[in-house]
């Protein structure tokens, strides 16, 4: 999984929203649920999946 680190905060999520129309929360759960597929696709294709 990738490791890619950053801050948050509630100020900066209610500046995204006001400049830019972004749902930062609702940006960040759709990236996780992303990596999360990705990860457990990686997993049945190795042949592992039964072991996590």
């Amino acid at each position: 999984m990738k490791s890619d680190i950053g801050e948050y905060s509630v100020e900066a999520a209610q500046d995204l929203e006001a400049q830019y129309g972004l749902d930062i929360e609702a940006e960040l759960l759709k990236m996780l649920q992303e990596e999360i597929a990705i990860e457990m696709v990686k997993e049945i294709k190795e042949g592992r999946s039964g072991k996590l």
